[in-house]
């Protein structure tokens, strides 16, 4: 979805460089504007998965220190008693670990993006004390 811009745009530059007449550029301008608003929107999903896969890669990694804690190394053997074990060390992990909340998954993400913010915004600044 996201190699429209690049193809219009390669096309844009050879229909310039070639002295091609400007009704071809006229035609090439609406579909630029399309490719790169595709562009734009595409960064959003792939931002927005990333995210996800981060969140559920993590989760993973909490199940497998819970599963080791717990001593189970062989999956195919496991009885009540391991299945009960397993559950009270993941009680104890999700105390300190809980991403099965939507309290802490949003928290992380704002954690994540106050970092960004603030950035942004000192720079936004310096740009404005610049142009004084």
């Amino acid at each position: 979805m996201d190699g429209l811009g690049p193809i219009v745009d390669n096309a844009g530059g050879i229909a310039e460089m070639s002295g091609a007449p400007p009704e071809i550029r006229d035609r090439i301008e609406p579909l630029d504007a399309l490719g790169n608003t595709t562009k734009a929107l595409t960064k959003g999903y792939a931002m927005g998965s990333a995210a996800l896969a981060s969140l559920l890669l993590f989760q993973a990694f909490v199940l497998e220190v819970a599963r080791y804690q717990a001593k189970l190394f062989d999956l195919t053997k496991i009885t009540p008693a391991d299945a009960i074990s397993l559950g009270n060390s993941l009680t104890s992990l999700g105390a300190s670990l809980a991403l099965n909340h939507p309290d802490v998954i949003i928290g992380a993400l704002i954690g994540g993006m106050l970092p960004f913010l603030f950035s942004g915004t000192a720079i936004n600044a310096v740009a404005v004390g610049a142009y004084r």
